[in-house]
């Protein structure tokens, strides 16, 4: 009671009046007087309470000795406790250690000094969740000079989970803007250090004379440098469809054992530095080593992964292969190189990211291990890395070990240098980019084939009706007046039979299965390899 009427002066003036009448009446009197003053007190104390728990913020009243006084309903809300529990302690009882030191001095502080304090605060009552809260605390004296302590309280859990929120998206859109400036600054580099090779002994070949074994040579730059960016486009397509979850598994039977030998061939003849080995190890004999897998997607994981070894391995060993546990395939990729710091593991599958490699430059878009990681998802595996510095690397990945009996054979392919020289075959070009009608042009006018040529899909219509002796079609998917899907399908109405083969720089899996559901009987993505182009017009013109 004595502390509400700290709070309430108009109690404590009830009272003294009542303390001060001189009762000389009877004692019916005085006690009616009595009850009356403690109705008007009861009533009053009723009214405050009431007004304190309407109060939507945390309240409470503490003496000098910071035990609780008075609460309210929302501060026994705020902190899961029931009022007869904690008033007459100071709640640091049921407060976190490392937290009481804090809001016990806060309070000393206002009680001494009078000064009123704002402060944000943690506080963990009885191992529940801890809440970020900002208090205000003030002084109160009666007029016996008995201090109190005030404060209101906001819960700001959730404002500051939005800031600490904000504050890391930001933080987090700035690394990816910064990586992508990296990344653009990188690409742009990949791109026009290739460019340089094909523009510039292109203009060389054109403005200087040059022997046949000079003129050879810068061929093979200009096609190497040719192969670089098609190889940058494929990785940002790949990524793109990664991130559009467009990419497709295509599995049948891969015989991992050649893979891994066709693969150790490739990197050898390719290497650029002779004092690194290439190794490999098999887990498997090669009557087991045929699987149900992607080959092309497996190729692609450990060509990423060896070119990643081979740019940072000048000198020692570069070892892959796998092994077979629990019917799964851990393949791997060890190198001599400089290592990787731990720190670094899961930034280097991240986009646009390489490892720190201090002093050293590498070429790359940091898109690579970005796909292999994406891809080996695809598959049905995990990839990780085991590295230190200065003590090389080992990439490994799983994918599952889903064995095929019997060897799928696949009939090799007809060397195109034997390719058939049939002067009464005619082959319609629909192409609406006269630079790529011109290659088509000269690559098979070394077969004495006859040519025809439609700007669009119109004139393919018209020119099928003039000549009945047209034996194939390669019709570009993409022109103006008339595209090659709607000439396609005009073209199957009538004609069931002439093989059309889509030509085509759109590259997408999605753009092949399109070509093919609208009656095209094959599909090659630009560029076109000049033995590709040839494999696939000849299977067709033998069947003629």
């Amino acid at each position: 009671m004595l502390n509400l009427i700290a709070l309430a002066p108009a109690h404590s003036r009830i009272l003294r009046i009542f303390m001060s009448v001189k009762f000389t009446n009877t004692n019916l009197i005085q006690q009616d007087m009595k009850n009356k003053v403690e109705e008007a007190l009861s009533s009053s104390i009723t009214f405050l309470s009431n007004i304190i728990n309407k109060i939507k913020d945390p309240i409470f009243v503490k003496d000098d000795q910071s035990r609780l006084l008075i609460v309210n309903d929302e501060f026994c809300q705020l902190f899961d406790l029931d009022r007869v529990d904690i008033i007459g302690k100071t709640l640091a009882e049921n407060v976190a250690k490392e937290e009481q030191e804090h809001f016990l001095n806060v309070d000393k502080q206002v009680l001494a000094d009078g000064q009123d304090n704002i402060s944000e605060e943690f506080l963990t009552i009885n191992d529940g969740p801890t809440l970020t809260i900002s208090t205000r605390k003030s002084r109160y004296r009666d007029e016996n000079g008995n201090k109190f302590l005030i404060g209101l309280i906001i819960d700001i859990t959730e404002r500051k989970k939005a800031e600490l929120d904000l504050i890391t998206a930001k933080e987090k859109a700035e690394e990816s803007d910064r990586l992508k400036l990296a990344f653009l600054a990188n690409m742009s580099h990949e791109i026009r250090t290739p460019l340089n090779a094909i523009l510039g002994f292109s203009q060389l070949m054109k403005i200087k004379k040059f022997t046949d074994e000079q003129k050879d040579k810068y061929v093979d730059h200009i096609i190497q440098s040719g192969e670089q960016l098609l190889v940058l486009i494929s990785d940002i397509i790949d990524v793109s469809m990664i991130d559009a979850n467009q990419i497709t598994i295509n599995a049948s039977a891969c015989d991992i054992n050649e893979l891994i030998d066709d693969l150790h061939s490739q990197f050898s003849i390719s290497s650029v530095n002779k004092e690194v080995v290439l190794q490999t190890k098999k887990g498997l004999s090669n009557n087991e080593s045929v699987i149900e897998t992607d080959s092309n997607r497996l190729i692609q994981i450990l060509s990423n992964l060896l070119e990643n070894a081979r740019k940072f391995t000048t000198e020692g060993i570069i070892e892959f292969g796998y092994s077979l546990s629990n019917d799964t395939l851990r393949f791997y990729v060890k190198d001599t190189g400089p290592g990787i710091d731990p720190k670094e593991h899961k930034l280097i599958f991240g986009r646009f990211s390489q490892a720190d490699q201090e002093h050293t430059f590498v070429s790359g878009t940091g898109l690579g291990l970005s796909i292999v990681k994406g891809l080996v998802k695809l598959l049905g595996g995990k990839i990780w890395i085991e590295s230190e510095i200065g003590k090389g690397a080992i990439f490994y990945f799983t994918i599952p070990y889903q064995s095929v009996k019997e060897k799928e054979t696949e009939a090799s392919r007809q060397d195109v240098s034997t390719i058939d020289r049939k002067s009464d075959i005619t082959i319609l070009i629909a192409e609406d980019n006269a630079v790529n009608f011109l290659y088509f042009e000269e690559v098979f006018s070394n077969y004495g084939y006859t040519i025809l040529h439609a700007w669009d899909g119109v004139e393919a219509l018209e020119l099928l009706k003039k000549h009945t002796n047209i034996d194939l079609i390669l019709m570009d998917m993409e022109m103006p007046v008339m595209n090659g899907y709607e000439a396609t399908r005009a073209i199957r109405k009538t004609d069931k039979s002439i093989p059309i083969i889509a030509q085509t720089a759109n590259a997408m899996n999605n753009d092949k299965q399109k070509a093919l559901e609208v009656g095209c009987n094959d599909y090659i993505s630009k560029p076109i390899a000049l033995e590709n182009l040839l494999e696939v017009v000849n299977k067709y013109i033998n069947q003629k």
